[in-house]
């Protein structure tokens, strides 16, 4: 399993969405998919995102960067 990470347009820096996904799932959402559109922890405005702003991150490589 992998998780969702978005980038924040305001800040550029990339956060979590929390949600787990594995790569298949992943490469079968629709490209339109609104992957999240709630207040930014990082900059507090509201973004809409699409599938292109999103990208998987695999379990491992999460745990290699903490």
């Amino acid at each position: 399993m992998g998780v969702l990470m978005i980038r924040c347009p305001n800040t550029t820096q990339e956060i979590s969405t929390g949600s787990e996904i594995d790569a298949e799932s992943f490469a079968t959402l629709p490209d339109k998919l609104v992957v999240s559109q709630c207040p930014c922890p990082l900059c507090g405005f509201e973004h809409f995102r699409l599938k292109c702003d999103a990208r998987f991150i695999e379990e491992q490589s999460r745990k290699d960067a903490v």
